[in-house]
C-alpha cells in the first residue's frame, strides 16, 4: 500500500498566498498543512508516500529528508490539469490513496483504512457547483455530475484498489495521448468509464471532518492566526502602502493574469475602496524593464494622464493601483477610441520629459513580441502583423519618436 500525494499546482485562487508558495506548505493550525497529512499516513502505517510537485518544486525538497518521502516533479503543472500529474506515477498505482496537499483533517481519517476502492464525500444543501455524486443501493458510485441540488460531492482523499489500479492505468495511458484529456482532471477520465471500471464507493464524511480552504477568507475563518498575520511578504506591502492592517484587506478576488503578471483586487475596510494589487511573473525581469516602468508611471501620473497609479516597486516590479469598475482594453479599430489615446501619447511626448531608458518603439515591440510567443503565451497577431507591415513599407523603426527622450 501506498499514497501519492498531488502537490503541483498553482492554486491561483488563493491568492496572494500562493503567489508566494504552494497551497500544502501553508502553516494551519501550527502545522503545514502537507506535513499534517505525511504524519496522518505514516501513523497510518503507510511509509510509501510519493509527492507530485510542480510550482515551486524546490520549496518541497526539505520533505524528503524529514520525511522519507519520494518527489516526482511534474513539468506540464503549468499548461496541463492534474491528469498530467497522475500519469508520472501511473506505474505506481497498486492499493494507493490519492490525496492532496492542501487537505485538512482535524482527525486521522488513514486509520479507518480501506477494503475497497471509494472517493471521499461531503453532503452539500441546496446548490452547488461540485462534482456531484449518484449511488446504488449498495453505494457504489454510478455517475458524476458537475453541479447538483441536495448531494454528496467529491471532497477529499481517494482509494485506489489494485484492481481498481490495473484497470484506471490502461484506460489512463491510452486517453492521456489526447490533448483534450491533459487539459482536463483525472476525475473526468473515471467519469467518462465508470461503466468499465471496478466500483468504487462514496465515503461519506460529516461536516469538518475534511476541510479546504479555497480562499483566504476561508482559511481566517477556520484558523483566526490569519486575520492579521498570514506572514505575507504581499500583504505587507498592501498595509505598507495603503497604511492599514492586514485585517483591513477583504474581499479578494483574482483578475485575469495578463500575458506576464498576475493581478487581485481587494477592498481596504479602512476607506472602503477597492485597489489592484499587481503581482510580477516569474522570470519577467529577462524582458521587462521594471525601472523603466516605473519612471513612466510617475510621469503618467504626474501630467494627470493616469488616476489609478498609487505605487510600484522599481526593483521588483509589483504595484498597486486604484481599481476601475468595467475597465476594458482599449479597441484600437474604433477610431474616436483610438483618437482619444493617440492625444493621450501626444501629451505625453509634448511634455518633453527626458528618460535615461532608450525605448525604439517598433524594435522593441517586435522583440518583446518574440519573447512572449517563446514563452508560450498569448500574443496580438494583428498588432504583430503592423509591425511588419512598417518594416516592410521601408519605414525606419529605429528612429521612430519616443515617447519619453531619452537623455545623452
Amino acid at each position: 500500500m501506498n499514497a501519492i500525494i498531488m502537490a503541483a499546482g498553482t492554486s491561483t485562487r488563493f491568492a496572494p498566498l500562493s503567489y508566494e508558495k504552494p497551497k500544502g506548505l501553508l502553516e494551519v493550525k501550527g502545522e503545514v498543512l502537507i506535513e499534517r497529512q505525511i504524519r496522518q499516513l505514516l501513523e497510518a502505517g503507510i511509509t510509501e508516500i510519493i509527492v507530485i510537485v510542480g510550482y515551486k518544486a524546490d520549496m518541497f525538497r526539505y520533505l524528503e529528508d524529514k520525511f522519507g518521502v519520494t518527489l516526482v516533479e511534474n513539468e506540464d503543472y503549468s499548461i496541463y490539469n492534474n491528469t498530467s500529474s497522475i500519469i508520472r506515477v501511473i506505474d505506481r498505482l497498486e492499493d494507493t490513496y490519492i490525496c492532496s496537499s492542501d487537505n485538512y483533517f482535524p482527525s486521522n481519517v488513514f486509520l479507518e483504512g480501506a477494503k475497497g476502492s471509494y472517493y471521499s464525500a461531503l453532503y452539500a444543501e441546496g446548490q452547488t457547483n461540485e462534482y456531484c455524486l449518484s449511488e446504488d443501493t449498495d453505494g457504489n458510485i454510478t455517475a458524476v455530475t458537475v453541479g447538483g441540488h441536495d448531494s454528496w460531492y467529491m471532497l477529499g482523499h481517494v482509494f485506489f484498489s489494485k484492481e481498481f489500479s490495473e484497470k484506471f492505468r490502461t484506460i489512463m495511458t491510452e486517453e492521456y495521448q489526447d490533448e483534450k484529456t491533459r487539459l482536463g482532471y483525472w476525475e473526468d477520465v473515471y467519469i467518462r468509464h465508470i461503466a468499465e471500471l471496478p466500483p468504487m464507493k462514496i465515503r461519506k464524511y460529516r461536516p469538518h471532518e475534511i476541510e479546504e480552504f479555497d480562499s483566504l477568507a476561508e482559511l481566517r475563518a477556520f484558523d483566526p492566526k490569519y486575520l492579521n498575520d498570514t506572514g505575507s511578504r504581499i500583504m505587507r506591502n498592501i498595509c505598507s502602502v495603503l497604511s492599514c492592517e492586514e485585517k483591513d484587506i477583504e474581499d479578494i478576488t483574482v483578475l485575469k493574469n495578463g500575458m506576464t503578471n498576475s493581478s487581485f483586487r481587494f477592498t481596504c475596510k479602512k476607506d472602503g475602496r477597492k485597489y489592484v494589487y499587481r503581482h510580477p511573473g516569474e522570470g519577467t525581469e529577462a524582458f521587462l524593464n521594471r525601472r523603466s516602468e516605473h519612471f513612466s508611471m510617475q510621469v503618467a501620473k504626474s501630467l494627470g494622464l493616469d488616476k489609478t497609479f498609487i505605487h510600484m516597486d522599481a526593483e521588483e516590479g509589483w504595484k498597486i493601483s486604484y481599481f476601475v469598475e468595467n475597465a476594458r482594453i482599449l479597441d484600437y479599430h474604433n477610431p474616436a477610441e483610438l483618437s482619444e489615446a493617440l492625444n493621450i501619447l501626444a501629451r505625453l511626448h509634448e511634455a518633453n520629459i527626458q528618460s535615461e531608458f532608450p525605448y525604439r518603439l517598433w524594435d522593441q515591440a517586435n522583440d518583446f513580441f518574440k519573447k512572449i510567443q517563446a514563452l508560450g503565451k498569448d500574443g496580438t497577431p494583428d498588432f504583430y502583423d503592423t509591425v511588419m507591415r512598417w518594416k516592410t513599407n521601408g519605414r525606419n523603426a529605429s528612429t521612430t519618436a519616443m515617447p519619453l527622450r531619452q537623455t545623452s
